[in-house]
């Protein structure tokens, strides 16, 4: 199906400068032919009015349109001087809207920017719905999300500051993990910038090239309990408090907790365990071999007396550590990493998780259930 020329159709496009010749739909996309509106064009060098010498069509892609992809078949005119003196000789008309031998329009790849800057979709994705290569996609992210990035006010108004370390590249067998630094403003979700590497130059680097405005505006501080991260922060930011970000609380709690299950499941002194019934062939197992479970479920993970009877106190941590060999990085040190709470915090939580879990006395209401079993 096709139609002809019309008014309503080039205001469809909104194509500022151009009017829709014909139209149709082929291999499911749309294909629009397009021509400009200028009809009076002077030569650039004598000024002379240019005449037409010929066509030649460029093929451009659009935004979609009515759930098609949108092709746009360019009739582009060929201009020439017609004074004879002039050197100019003959060239192709230009428009704002579509560069020079572009494959997308400006308004096309404008949207491939917004669409992988600011709603995080794959460029491949993007590629794919516009029906283009991936490096036509990222050519235009560069080029539109260029400015945006080196706009000073991007950074402007952050008052809560957070640090985390993220993988970027994989080990390969003949390189270590990428590792890149990420900077978020916490109070508006939003990415301020990735420095290379996770170390303390790195966000010494980028803290220094802040203004002191910028510094003195940031009073709170979230990071990753790396010593390296803290160092950074003590010259630029000492004003600022610094908190543990949310997952790296949870998961040193969580030790604690695991911490506290181990105790309880354990026998106190000098009380002699009770055997450990075996579990019949046949019901469980793991690995080829029978489990002997603890007591009652007891044990690291199990179900003590002095707990509550639910799965979780706080929900275990899922993110791993990829052992050095399989990393690439067995000859390189590995950074210290805080393994636990601090004394005082982990005292308070221990007291916490008796004072709401167990009886006021939790090692004699152990003693009396340990000595009830080796009876």
């Amino acid at each position: 199906m096709g139609q002809h020329s019309s008014v309503s159709a080039s205001r469809l496009l909104g194509l500022d400068g151009f009017e829709v010749l014909a139209a149709e739909v082929a291999a499911g996309e749309w294909q629009l032919v397009v021509q400009t509106t200028a009809e009076l064009v002077g030569c650039a060098g004598c000024g002379v009015r240019a005449e037409a010498h010929g066509r030649r069509t460029a093929r451009v892609r659009d935004l979609p349109a009515g759930g098609r992809p949108v092709v746009l078949l360019w009739r582009k005119r060929i201009w020439r001087c017609g004074e004879p003196t002039c050197g100019v000789g003959t060239w192709t008309e230009r428009a704002a809207a579509i560069r020079p031998r572009a494959v997308l329009t400006e308004r096309a790849r404008a949207e491939a920017c917004r669409r992988v800057g600011r709603d995080a979709h794959a460029v491949a994705a993007v590629a794919r719905d516009l029906g283009v290569g991936w490096q036509t996609v990222m050519r235009a992210v560069r080029d539109h999300g260029g400015p945006l990035v080196d706009d000073p006010q991007r950074l402007a108004g952050v008052a809560a500051l957070g640090l985390d370390e993220t993988s970027f590249l994989k080990a390969t067998r003949v390189a270590q993990t990428t590792w890149v630094t990420g900077l978020v403003d916490l109070q508006r979700g939003r990415l301020l910038d990735l420095v290379a590497d996770r170390t303390r130059a790195a966000v010494d680097g980028w803290l220094g090239a802040r203004s002191p405005e910028w510094l003195a505006a940031a009073t709170t501080v979230a990071l990753d309990p790396w010593r390296g991260y803290a160092s950074a922060l003590v010259a630029p930011l000492a004003h600022a408090t610094v908190v543990v970000d949310h997952y790296h609380a949870v998961r040193l709690a969580n030790i604690v907790v695991d911490q506290v299950r181990a105790g309880c499941s354990r026998p106190p002194s000098g009380i002699e365990a009770a055997p450990r019934p075996a579990v019949p062939l046949g019901r469980q197992r793991r690995g080829g071999r029978a489990v002997t479970p603890y007591p009652d479920g007891q044990g690291v993970g199990g179900r003590a007396p002095c707990l509550p009877h639910h799965r979780r106190l706080l929900q275990r941590a899922h993110r791993g550590r990829q052992p050095a060999h399989r990393e690439g990085q067995a000859r390189r040190p590995r950074l210290p990493q805080l393994r636990q709470l601090p004394p005082t915090a982990a005292i308070a939580l221990r007291r916490h998780l008796a004072r709401l879990t167990g009886p006021p006395d939790c090692e004699a209401a152990l003693h009396v259930s340990w000595k009830a079993r080796s009876d």
